[in-house]
């Protein structure tokens, strides 16, 4: 799960979406940022646009589907000399 924007307090603290793997969502540049430190490139994250459709039927009325949704994650590790 990646965020799209930011995700309310609200949302961050609600214990359903976060068994949900809703509210720990970090957006798409954090977790770019955050594979980058950790050396791996060739960085490309593609959100799957049509997960909003199932993520809505996960915690209806939370209107999650509006800042989450799935996503690929692709990124190469390279080897390190030893």
């Amino acid at each position: 799960m990646v965020a799209l924007k930011p995700l309310p307090a609200e949302m961050v603290n609600n214990k359903e979406l976060y068994c949900n793997c809703i509210s720990g969502a970090i957006t798409i540049n954090e977790l770019k940022n955050i594979l980058a430190k950790a050396g791996f490139t060739d960085i490309v994250i593609e959100p799957q646009e049509n997960s909003r459709m199932f993520i809505k039927d996960w915690v209806p009325g939370s209107d999650a589907e509006n800042y989450v949704v799935s996503a690929k994650i692709k990124a190469i590790k390279p080897r390190t000399g030893r």
